[in-house]
């Protein structure tokens, strides 16, 4: 039996177009499939090493699968069965699978996975009915080893499609629209996917599994194709964009010199864009003049499964962008985190307070800086700036309560008129926040 092993989508695409408009060659096939049962393989276990898969003892149905390998559909009589799982070239089983029922015309894929030394397989049926038009089929399987209860939610509609999905449990089947798919994993049940995974847009009338799979080091998405077909994806880079230049007008950005946002504006930001792990050319154009490049950002890396907010700032004739990581992890109940990034041109070097609880947040706090985060209760904030270093507060500006868990930059700007707080929010949300008139509070000989 031909093996299949992990390839591109692009040399997979147009394979899956055949299947979908020419599921059959004639009445013979559907003769067949009426008569015999169809059942494929696939290889989960990390650490497994090669294996030999076996049938009733004594037939070798499949030689020498590989993790992240699978089969194509073998056909066998209606009947029941009993498979075994040995080590390639050794006959000593590591695994029994017995009384396995196929039925007639029935689809069935079996999988091996969790680590060799508690090695686990799953049975499915598959269902290779026809969808409605313009729509595809697709199931999520909790497969990886060491990751526990996860939800699973399409990031981009911010649709929950498996609530509490355990390791070992296989999701129903979906029947989505044909278009490209983020699919977030929430680790933490906190409403945030710590993993996203690309998923690119399937033909009308495909049928695919998806797997969630941990090899040690990484968690994978695993897609198992209509002919056995295993791409491997790995988790998405994501990368939202802010505009912080006050006189630079609106202006699209370049990935690679290709458009990827068009026509962002002073305080305007993205949500997250899920991009391939790797490097990257960033530009920054006029809006609808791509040839005038106003800013270049080369060799950008971007890392699988991490967050990331590249911002540009300063005044158009000396404009500058940073890339920071941002922490998504969980908070602790009540608390919400936050750090300052001082991107407010002509602003030297400031300390920064919270002007009601007379505590120092960030000293010696320089243009271009970026501060640590801070782990803060949810309550409403006066934000002091000390402009000359004499422990006055020469500007606060009140930050209202934020829900508990909320994740914000806040970046000093100067428009060229005054200097405001810039709260970019984890959606993506700029809120502008400006000084509301307190007067300057004297921290000398406090309790600080």
């Amino acid at each position: 039996m031909n093996k299949t092993r992990k390839a591109s989508w692009l040399l997979v695409l147009p394979a899956l177009f055949l299947l979908a408009v020419a599921p059959g060659c004639g009445d013979d096939d559907d003769e067949v499939a009426a008569l015999k049962a169809f059942i494929r393989i696939l290889h989960l276990s990390p650490d497994a090493g090669d294996v030999d898969i076996w049938v009733d003892g004594a037939i070798q149905a499949v030689d020498d699968l590989g993790f992240l390998e699978g089969t194509d559909y073998l056909e066998l009589d209606p009947g029941t069965y009993d498979f075994s799982i040995t080590p390639f070239d050794d006959t000593t089983s590591v695994l029994d699978i017995d009384d396995v029922v196929l039925a007639a015309g029935t689809r069935y894929t079996v999988y091996a996975y969790d680590l060799a030394a508690d090695l686990k397989a799953g049975l499915l049926v598959d269902d290779d009915s026809a969808t409605a038009a313009g729509q595809f089929r697709a199931r999520a399987i909790h497969a990886a080893e060491g990751v526990g209860e996860v939800d699973i939610r399409e990031t981009a509609l911010g649709l929950l499609l498996y609530d509490d999905v355990d390791f070992g449990v296989a999701g129903g089947y979906l029947d989505l629209d044909t278009m490209a798919y983020s699919i977030g994993f929430d680790l933490e049940d906190d409403g945030v996917s710590e993993l996203v995974f690309s998923v690119p847009a399937l033909d009308e009338g495909v049928y695919v599994n998806l797997f969630a799979v941990n090899d040690g080091a990484d968690v994978y998405l695993v897609a198992q194709l209509p002919d056995g077909t295993i791409v491997v994806l790995e988790p998405a880079a994501l990368l939202r964009v802010l505009h912080l230049s006050p006189d630079a007008g609106a202006v699209d950005i370049l990935v690679d010199g290709a458009m990827a946002i068009d026509g962002l504006d002073f305080l305007e930001g993205t949500g997250y864009l899920l991009l391939d792990a790797g490097t990257y050319d960033f530009a920054v154009t006029p809006d609808d003049d791509n040839a005038t490049i106003v800013l270049a950002i080369d060799d950008v890396v971007l890392a699988a499964g991490t967050r990331y907010t590249v911002f540009a700032y300063d005044f158009v004739g000396d404009l500058k962008a940073n890339i920071i990581v941002d922490d998504a992890t969980p908070l602790d109940p009540g608390t919400f985190r936050v750090r300052a990034i001082h991107a407010a041109s002509g602003v030297g070097e400031v300390d920064i307070w919270e002007a009601n609880l007379a505590l120092l947040l960030y000293e010696d706090f320089d243009f271009t800086d970026v501060g640590d985060y801070l782990a803060l209760d949810t309550m409403a904030y006066s934000i002091g700036f000390d402009l000359d270093n004499d422990a006055v507060v020469d500007l606060a500006i009140g930050v209202p309560e934020l829900p508990a868990g909320s994740i914000v930059n806040l970046f000093a700007v100067n428009d060229g008129t005054e200097v405001f707080l810039a709260a970019q929010l984890f959606d993506g949300v700029v809120i502008p926040l400006t000084a509301g008139g307190d007067p300057p509070v004297c921290f000398v000989g406090s309790a600080f």
